[in-house]
């Protein structure tokens, strides 16, 4: 029979590469020098093929790593005899991530109401955002991006905002101002948003 060089092959290839791209080379032997082995996909699937000649693994279109990260599959190598020998393996393939995917933050806006005269350090509001990507690429910090910013601090990782002054009413009843969500992907992608802070008089 055609045996297979290891019991289990496990590939690594990174989201988004063009279809007919090299995943990996899958090698069977055979005892019988003269066979020819041919080499194909046990079930047939929508993502890999094999070249039946080569059993090298090649991806059918672009993978995406949030659909789904780990393909499973069982490739078999059929030898040339008469009656021809068939043997199989298991093939894992992994899918890498890429910086694909910006945060989103949970919410289209913000609106804080809080009470005037209220001390320096006074929790307004906390944003959250959410990135659908894996480690660093996933890994959000939150930063300022103008407006009526001046009065207020913002944590870059919970997202808390806070006073640095005590606000007046009468003074300023309302503030406008942007904050952005930047992953930690290189290149990193980042999301905005609006937060309004609204004065409330005592």
């Amino acid at each position: 029979d055609p045996e297979f060089q290891d019991t289990m092959y496990v590939f690594y290839i990174a989201e988004n590469q063009p279809a007919r791209t090299k995943v990996g080379l899958v090698m069977a032997m055979d005892r019988d020098q003269d066979e020819r082995l041919t080499y194909s996909i046990v079930t047939s699937n929508s993502f890999f093929d094999i070249e039946s000649d080569t059993g090298e693994v090649v991806s059918k279109k672009r993978l995406d790593r949030e659909e789904r990260e780990l393909h499973t599959f069982s490739v078999s190598a059929t030898d040339s005899g008469n009656p021809p020998r068939i043997t199989s393996t298991q093939v894992k393939v992994f899918i890498l991530d890429v910086n694909d995917n910006a945060p989103r933050f949970d919410r289209n806006a913000y609106t804080a109401y809080i009470s005037e005269n209220m001390p320096k350090g006074t929790l307004v509001a906390q944003v959250s955002a959410e990135d659908r990507d894996k480690g660093e690429n996933q890994t959000i910090s939150y930063y300022f991006a103008g407006g009526d910013q001046h009065n207020f601090a913002i944590h870059p990782r919970s997202g808390q905002i806070t006073t640095t002054e005590v606000l007046d009413h009468e003074r300023k009843s309302n503030y406008l101002f942007r904050v952005k969500a930047t992953d930690g992907g290189t290149p990193s992608k980042e999301s905005q948003v609006n937060v309004e802070v609204i004065v409330e008089d005592k």
